[in-house]
């Protein structure tokens, strides 16, 4: 498991909790995306491109770069 630098940086200085509840989660479910524990639906990828002003696509690159991640979020959405 790699950090998600991007996702870290875009969060600037808002806190983990503020973040969080802005996307309607538990501060520990963002601590886990940023760490890389675990990705978000795609639902709450696109609130966080929102909220972070940064595209899913950079928040995210380990997902959108990597079949086997693309593949389990194909199988989340079905």
């Amino acid at each position: 498991m790699q950090p998600r630098i991007y996702l870290i940086k875009a969060r600037g200085k808002r806190t983990q909790i503020e973040i969080a509840r802005t996307v309607g989660v538990e501060q520990q479910t963002y601590s886990h995306w940023e760490r890389g524990r675990s990705t978000p639906s795609i639902a709450k990828m696109l609130l966080l491109e929102k909220i972070l002003n940064t595209p899913k696509e950079v928040l995210f690159f380990d997902v959108f770069n990597s079949p086997a991640e693309l593949n389990k979020l194909n199988k989340q959405k079905l």
